[in-house]
């Protein structure tokens, strides 16, 4: 940090500090503190930037004007630079140089500040702006920008920023999943980092909309709609309901979770879920737990990814869910009052006497009139309960320390995907699944991680293109 930098940090703290302490009355709440660190940064950052710029433009006109061929570099033009920060914009003129011998052009206070053109947003601006939109969409994210940042950019501006970064958030945590499996592949032979590996896995609905469809007046047999005003052909967006696949892993002694969205099939599930598992410490041959409810799909997805060290956990709330449809259906058959037969049934599922409630409501079924729904209600309970007979000694799991709820994906789904795949009037599929995977990216408190990687990968794009 330079002398006028560390100058600007000691006032504005002696200020601000001065301050608080003559005006406590000022900071009522959460709210008021919030919004008087965004103006400490406010001014931090406008001193920041201007040093930022000041040096760079010295760095840059300190270099060699000898060209890598040889041939001599001549200033041949000054293109402005207009630079997007978290605190406004700034401008600096810059130059440009170009060689006598290979005509090769060189932009060094570009190359300096890594950017280019004219007007080029920042990797810091497209962060602020996806980090907003992820937690109030676009209006308020603009919003947001323009009080705290003095950014005078429009809701779609972030909309399209936040739709970039997802795309690239997906390549990240893909490719972050496939190094986490690697790098577990070549621990082998070392000890394991984890005992057991906690996942789950759950989908819920999401809103998602088709590309805009006009209508040509060769193809209908009725004359087109059109707008009353200027007479434009009224276009359509079918909107479709799209399933999002929420996944989470956590070892065994840890506190977060790891979670991973996408739009998708269950099949497709493989790869992510171990790559997620991975990042948490497990490789072949750790047992995993995976607790979900009663999905054939979620299943057969688990064992192919985790046999033969797999263990299921029927989620609780579901399987007591099904016992009530039985007291529900057959209140008028049972051996008992409800709640005391319903307190047995629970009973039967914590001790791991599955077969036995099974028994139970076959008998209850068959003294039911055949035929008829509420029977088959109570016949689809037992072949429920069979189906997943190893999944429910609920008293042995909880000795043994495994959760036997999927509580957390759940949680999930509505802290995480719902914000988005609900919000507005819908998402193309692709940028729905781009957004979910950027939400999870954030969630995983991977987001600085995201940043760092999104920089490299503009580096390598820029010095490919130059080669």
């Amino acid at each position: 940090m330079t002398p006028s930098l560390l100058q600007a940090c000691a006032a504005f703290q002696e200020m601000y500090a001065n301050t608080l302490r003559e005006r406590p009355e000022d900071v009522l709440g959460l709210d008021d503190l919030d919004e008087a660190i965004h103006e400490a940064r406010a001014h931090l950052g406008r001193a920041a930037l201007h040093v930022t710029l000041t040096q760079a433009k010295e760095l840059a006109s300190a270099i060699s004007r000898v060209c890598e061929c040889g041939g001599h570099l001549t200033i041949k033009g000054r293109p402005d630079i207009e630079v997007h920060s978290m605190q406004g914009h700034a401008e600096v003129e810059g130059f440009a140089l170009r060689c006598d011998r290979c005509h090769r052009a060189a932009r060094p206070l570009h190359e300096k500040l890594h950017v280019a053109g004219v007007h080029h947003t920042t990797l810091l601006f497209e962060r602020l702006s996806a980090d907003f939109f992820l937690d109030k969409g676009s209006p308020q994210a603009a919003r947001r920008l323009h009080e705290h940042h003095g950014l005078e950019v429009g809701r779609t501006t972030v909309l399209k920023h936040a739709e970039a970064q997802a795309a690239e958030a997906r390549k990240f945590l893909d490719e972050k999943c496939l190094n986490a499996i690697e790098v577990e592949q070549q621990r082998q032979t070392q000890p394991a980092r984890i005992e057991e590996v906690f996942t789950q896995m759950d989908s819920s609905s999401g809103k998602a909309v088709q590309p805009l469809q006009r209508p040509r007046e060769d193809d209908l047999d009725e004359p087109i709609e059109r707008t009353p005003v200027r007479g434009l052909v009224k276009t359509t967006r079918p909107i479709e309901g799209r399933q999002v696949k929420l996944l989470c892993a956590q070892g065994r002694g840890e506190a977060a979770w790891s979670y991973y969205a996408y739009v998708g099939e269950f099949e497709d599930a493989i790869c992510p879920l171990q790559g997620l598992a991975a990042t948490r410490g497990w490789r072949a041959g750790i047992p995993a737990v995976m607790t979900a409810d009663g999905d054939d799909s979620i299943r057969e997805v688990a064992q192919r990814a985790f046999r033969p060290k797999l263990h299921m956990v029927l989620d609780r709330p579901h399987a007591i869910e099904h016992i009530g449809h039985v007291t529900e259906n057959a209140a008028a058959y049972l051996d008992a009052p409800v709640a005391v037969w319903a307190e047995g049934a629970k009973n039967l599922l914590h001790t791991g006497r599955v077969y036995d409630l099974v028994a139970m409501v076959k008998d209850i079924a068959a003294r039911m009139p055949e035929g008829s729904k509420e029977r088959t209600k109570v016949e689809n309970a037992a072949t429920y309960f069979s189906k997943r007979a190893d999944a429910t000694h609920y008293d042995a799991f909880i000795k043994r320390g495994w959760p036997i709820a999927s509580g957390t994906v759940e949680g999930g789904h509505a802290s995480i995907i719902h914000p988005l795949s609900k919000r507005g009037s819908g998402w193309l599929v692709d940028n729905l699944n781009g957004t979910v995977g950027l939400a999870c990216v954030r969630q995983n408190d991977w987001w600085q991680e995201f940043w760092s990687w999104e920089k490299t990968r503009r580096a390598s794009k820029k010095y490919a293109a130059a080669a």
